[in-house]
């Protein structure tokens, strides 16, 4: 297998509900996890709870922007978010831009 850490998560409660913190809580955990293993340099993650969690796609950047802020995650090199349409990668990047988030494009 290519990867070295595969993380299925579903970032909700026991009800199947999703806040904001709940997704901040997964994605910081899984990206400290992968801290663990020094040859982790890249990492690809969708926007998590965007779909069945009913989670603003916006909101989603937003608290990724504020968890890669509020952490150190030097030793990896790269965070990709996966972005599945044309649309949505316009909607990320303006979002990204206008509230000059901490997140760039690729």
């Amino acid at each position: 297998m290519p990867y070295s850490k595969v993380f299925h998560v579903v970032p909700s409660d026991g009800f199947y509900d999703t806040t904001s913190e709940i997704v901040a809580d997964v994605l910081r955990r899984c990206l400290t996890e992968c801290l663990q293993d020094p040859s982790i340099r890249s990492i690809a993650l969708s926007a998590l709870a965007t779909g069945y969690g009913h989670l603003d796609f916006d909101e989603f950047f937003r608290i990724a922007s504020k968890v890669f802020a509020d952490e150190d995650f030097s030793s990896i090199e790269a965070v990709t978010i996966c972005i599945c349409d044309p649309y949505s990668y316009n909607l990320a990047r303006n979002l990204i831009l206008e509230e000059n988030l901490n997140l760039e494009e690729a």
